[in-house]
């Protein structure tokens, strides 16, 4: 049964990793500060230069010039650049290696998911679940774009694996835990899970305590390091406590893009029968839940499920509530929610069957048919996205002007990831909320660096100043004109402008 199991993970896993290998990229987010973070980090790694983006501050742009125009910041963890780094250091290609670390991580996911919920209901039942996972939409689409989601699962599943496993070992599912959060902050969630279920295992208190510190421990020490890291590099994060509500329309939200999963069918598909039927399935889950929950060989991985399942969700919300106001409930975000509800619902059939088999096998059916359709529709899109992002990237003459700039020289603009992606170029941020003196000295910095100005107005800081804040923003067209800087290009996507008159007469 074992060797069955295992074949038949391998053979799962390497049709994952295939299938992301030949999968388009989706080039929606290929643009935005996120993947520049993680994929500039890279290779900055990569070639010996810690972990540190291709985006400086505007208020450093001294003498050092282009070279110094780097920075380090807590919101984005390591790890995901440290993988990419790795791969490109021995020679790959930064594209390259992030669809390999994208492909070999689905492979992970689901050859741990498979082996998992075999050894606990039978091996057809974890080929469900690989299957599951593999075709689950939101897990197809996140693989598919240049982000931390993939690597990130992959030890959220090993966590989960080692919690039911070996629940008496808190040392190794609380690495593995820490090991998550390397990846990405929410990974706090994760390393809560693997607290509190080594705090649950039977025990005395002193027992108990003790296991829970072991679990702890590991994400302690390393966030310790990464923060030391940063502090060193003198980084820091931009987000900032408050409340950031309405609560109850962001709670509906949450519960919304959790329950998308039931019938997974794409946006075009709408109507009063999508609502029945995700109805209707999510009922059947809570049935088949509240049936498997009585085997025993089930219970403990349902209950790990729920248990991390009930932490992310209330650590995104948080988050989003307190902190991170600009977090918009993403796809992305949720595939790690979609891989909990597909290992449980595999688990749960395998747990029950043959009892219900019919209407369990229609259901289940139901749900494929739906998911292979809604990852269908995303791999479609992400290949015109790719056409269309590439033919624009082509066409636009301030990215032609950037590539040709014989001096290479110092650029701020309100879009630095848009220029690092296309040409490479690192960039310096410009100033966000208008201020006389402000702007003042960032004429002062251009005038020293002879920098140039890049605007593009497409380009809203809605990430950066909260709605209230906006009639503040100092648009770069704005900025351009109270320091008359002279216009070099123009173009359908933006503008590029000279250095200060007072820096071109030097």
């Amino acid at each position: 049964m074992r060797s069955h199991a295992t074949i038949v993970a391998l053979v799962l896993a390497g049709l994952a990793t295939a299938g992301i290998i030949v999968a388009p990229e989706s080039k929606s987010w290929a643009d935005s500060g996120d993947v520049m973070f993680y994929l500039g980090s890279a290779e900055t790694f990569a070639h010996g230069g810690g972990i540190r983006a291709p985006i400086g501050p505007w208020e450093t742009g001294g003498e050092a010039g282009a070279a110094d125009s780097l920075t380090v910041t807590s919101h984005y963890p390591p790890g995901f650049s440290i993988a990419l780094g790795t791969l490109i250091k021995l020679g790959s290609t930064p594209n390259a290696a992030a669809k390999i670390v994208r492909a070999v991580s689905l492979g992970l996911t689901v050859g741990i998911t498979v082996m998992l919920v075999a050894s606990l209901v039978g091996t057809l039942a974890g080929a469900l679940a690989g299957i599951m996972v593999m075709i689950s939409p939101f897990v197809v689409f996140t693989h598919t774009i240049v982000f931390s989601e993939p690597v990130f699962t992959v030890f959220v599943v090993a966590t989960i694996a080692l919690m039911v496993r070996r629940p008496d070992r808190p040392l190794a599912y609380g690495a593995t835990a820490a090991l998550s959060l390397g990846v990405r902050l929410i990974g706090v969630a994760l390393t809560g899970a693997a607290t509190l279920w080594a705090f649950s295992r039977p025990g005395t208190l002193r027992t108990r305590a003790t296991r829970a510190a072991l679990a702890f421990a590991p994400s302690l020490v390393l966030e310790a390091i990464w923060l030391g890291y940063v502090a060193a590099n003198h980084g820091g994060d931009a987000r900032h406590f408050g409340w950031y509500g309405p609560a109850m329309p962001l709670m509906r939200k949450l519960l919304g893009i959790n329950l998308w999963w039931f019938w997974p069918m794409p946006d075009t598909v709408s109507g009063a029968w999508v609502v029945i039927v995700k109805v209707i399935m999510v009922a059947l889950f809570v049935a088949l839940l509240v049936c498997a929950w009585r085997e025993t060989r089930a219970r403990p991985l349902l209950t790990v499920l729920g248990l991390v399942f009930v932490l992310y969700n209330l650590v995104y919300i948080t988050d989003r509530l307190v902190m991170d106001w600009p977090n918009n409930f993403e796809l992305r975000n949720f595939s790690v929610t979609d891989v909990l509800l597909a290992i449980a619902v595999a688990t749960s059939v395998g747990a029950i069957w043959p009892r219900h088999r019919i209407l369990m096998t229609a259901t289940i059916c139901a749900w494929l048919g739906a998911a292979t359709y809604g990852s269908a529709t995303f791999l479609r899109d992400a290949a015109r996205e790719t056409l269309v992002y590439d033919a624009t990237a082509r066409a636009s003459a301030i990215l032609s002007w950037v590539r040709a700039d014989p001096y290479h020289r110092e650029i701020y603009t309100n879009w630095n990831a848009r220029v690092w992606r296309v040409t490479d170029r690192r960039t310096r941020n410009l100033p966000l909320v208008f201020n006389a003196d402000t702007i003042k000295a960032l004429g002062a910095a251009m005038a020293r660096t002879h920098g140039v100005l890049i605007g593009w107005p497409s380009r809203l800081p809605t990430f950066s100043l909260r709605p209230e804040e906006m009639s503040r923003y100092a648009t770069p067209d704005t900025v351009a004109a109270l320091l008359h800087l002279p216009m070099l290009v123009r173009g359908r996507d933006g503008t590029v402008w000279g250095p200060p008159p007072e820096a071109a007469e030097r």
